[in-house]
């Protein structure tokens, strides 16, 4: 039997839908309101919003807020309704079709041309044996190749590990196509070595969530115990052994 506590939460139409609300993260900078974005970002990472590139400097799940600052640079990630997730197999056969020399029939002409283009921008970029692309200015994109779980693991990697001992100023780019970092020039010549390190150490997906989080991305997420919610997001969103492989 539902106590009173119990009748406040179901007495409502939205209980009962079978669809969740849209969940929407107010974005401030200091005390001054943003507008909102539809996806959570991580603690570092950059996105545009309202004209301006803006870094995350803090989430808060219960408040539903995003704590911002302005930063310099032009925000790569657009915030449109709800994500799919991509598997890797996908961004692996994307890889695939830059890298080799196959001419599809049912291309047309310009497209055709288009790759083309783009395969020759890989082959000067050495894209088909690195995933590292270094940039003035002690900026370097990394393409790795792996889908939205794998994807989101190397970025919180490289947040929780990476970031005092690189001195990583900033971590942007677009899931799960790339990472774009910025750290000092004599710093860029370590990231590679640093991330194929962290993938030999025994790292295990819980220390890649911090104990102040509790994402909630799934309809009654609100009611479910915060430490129950840290363990789903670990599992369902997760893989280290994506990112090893």
């Amino acid at each position: 039997m539902l106590g009173m506590n119990g009748e406040k939460i179901v007495n409502r139409f939205q209980f009962y839908a079978v669809f969740p609300e849209n969940l929407e993260f107010a974005v401030k900078d200091d005390v001054t309101n943003i507008g909102s974005i539809a996806i959570i970002p991580t603690v570092g990472s950059e996105f545009g919003l309202a004209g301006r590139t803006w870094q995350v400097l803090d989430v808060d799940f219960r408040k539903k807020s995003v704590s911002v600052k302005p930063t310099e640079g032009q925000g790569s990630v657009f915030w449109r309704g709800g994500s799919g997730r991509v598997h890797t197999k996908v961004l692996q056969r994307m890889r695939r079709v830059l890298c080799e020399d196959t001419e599809y029939s049912y291309l047309q002409p310009n497209a055709l041309k288009r790759l083309k283009q783009v395969r020759e921008l890989v082959q000067s970029l050495g894209l088909d044996e690195n995933y590292i692309v270094r940039l003035p200015k002690g900026k370097c994109v990394i393409f790795p190749w792996l889908g939205t779980a794998g994807f989101k693991t190397l970025e919180r990697m490289l947040n929780t590990f990476c970031r005092e001992s690189l001195e990583i100023k900033s971590i942007g780019g677009s899931c799960p196509y790339y990472i774009r970092v910025r750290l000092p020039s004599s710093k860029v010549e370590n990231l590679g070595p640093e991330i194929t390190s962290l993938c030999t150490q025994r790292i295990i997906p819980e220390h890649l969530v911090s104990e102040a989080e509790a994402p909630q991305l799934q309809k009654y997420d609100e009611y479910i115990p915060y430490p129950l919610l840290r363990k789903a997001f670990v599992y369902d969103y997760l893989d280290l052994n994506e990112v090893k492989l």
